[in-house]
């Protein structure tokens, strides 16, 4: 498809890739508004939240 990201799931998280998720996760937006973004699986964005400490809009609601 055209403009479609290239998938980075099972690739390491780069220095970009987690300033991106940290601005995003603490400005409200959802992991799969981050995901999208990031070309990475909803799990993975989570995932990656939860270890650095980040609280993601749509976990802390309790919604998976």
């Amino acid at each position: 498809m055209v403009g479609e990201l290239k998938s980075r799931a099972g690739k390491p998280w780069t220095d970009y890739e987690v300033s991106i998720l940290k601005a995003m996760g603490n400005g409200g937006s959802r992991s799969i508004t981050i995901a999208q973004r990031l070309g990475r699986p909803t799990a993975a964005v989570r995932a990656r939240a939860a270890e650095l400490g980040i609280s993601l809009k749509d976990v802390e609601r309790g919604r998976a």
